[in-house]
């Protein structure tokens, strides 16, 4: 029997295998896109079509079929803020990417913002773009647990993330509207956490514990003492914030393992004991821990070029 002649790939199909085995470590060795952090103040989005979840401390405006999304977001910022003495009302806008468009947001869709003094706006959903946007910046994404979502398999990640940023920005609200952002622009990132994790150890242990594997990762991919406390400024990327939530989460984590309950009202000491102002220095004479931390986690020389 004469042997079976092997059939022969032609140039073409032979030039797409290659480039189909290629594509992933050119994207592997591809350098993260960047863009700066949601540190702005945007205008409040004027769109008509959205409705009204109202609440005690949080007002949620959402897009038709994003009522679980508004609903479960409102529980995780409303137990946040009623844990303070402070008395205001967040406004947050779930928005679908066409209303965001809109909105005129200089963001890309899926990073939160904050709109006005105390308003946010978040994205309605995950999808396609939103999970790639995260895998561009060479980010790590929680693993949802739980979480029911709309978008395909692979979205409820980035849908959580962007849960993670929001918690991140309304805690800021808190601390500059209760007074207690202090004196430097980094301690009120931090306070930002010491914020949410007041309210996580209790109402969302889990939800605690996947915040400490994702901002352990984000550590993981820089070394301590990366940047100095003064390069958590305005202008700062997206990355660097992300690298600085996850050293400021992990301050939080030692300022309560030092003090346990009461945190919050120990830094409303520290304001009135201070003329009304939360100084960074009283803080850190204040906590043992947050000394310790603060040492090891920032450069005491800002390595970024000014601008």
């Amino acid at each position: 029997m004469p042997a079976r002649a092997i059939p022969t790939l032609r140039r073409p199909a032979v030039a797409l295998i290659l480039a189909l085995v290629a594509v992933p470590t050119l994207v592997a060795d591809s350098p993260p896109v960047d863009f700066q952090a949601p540190t702005r103040l945007f205008q409040q989005p004027a769109i008509d079509s959205l409705a009204t979840l109202p609440g005690d401390f949080v007002e949620m405006r959402y897009t038709l079929g994003a009522l679980d999304r508004a609903a479960r977001l409102q529980t995780r910022i409303n137990e946040m803020l009623r844990r303070g003495s402070a008395d205001f009302l967040i406004t947050v806008y779930v928005l679908n990417r066409d209303q965001w468009a809109t909105a005129r947001f200089n963001m890309p869709y899926g990073i939160p913002v904050r709109v006005g003094p105390t308003g946010l706006a978040v994205p309605a959903s995950g999808d396609a773009e939103t999970a790639k946007l995260w895998n561009d910046l060479q980010l790590p994404l929680p693993s949802a647990p739980g979480i029911v979502y709309r978008g395909g398999p692979g979205h409820a990640p980035s849908e959580l993330m962007a849960d993670v940023v929001a918690l991140a920005l309304a805690g800021e609200i808190y601390a500059d509207i209760s007074r207690l952002a202090g004196d430097e622009f980094w301690f009120r990132g931090l306070v930002s956490h010491l914020v949410a994790l007041d309210y996580m150890r209790k109402a969302e242990p889990e939800f605690k514990l996947e915040l400490d594997v994702l901002y352990r990762q984000i550590r993981r991919e820089r070394p301590a003492r990366s940047l100095a406390a003064s390069d958590y400024r305005p202008d700062i990327s997206m990355r660097d914030w992300m690298w600085f939530q996850s050293q400021f989460h992990e301050g939080a984590l030692a300022v309560f393992e030092e003090e346990g309950r009461g945190v919050r009202r120990r830094l409303e000491k520290i304001r009135k004991r201070n003329g009304g102002v939360v100084t960074s220095a009283a803080a850190l004479g204040r906590w043992d821990s947050l000394r310790a931390w603060y040492d090891d986690a920032f450069s005491a020389i800002s390595r970024r070029p000014e601008r």
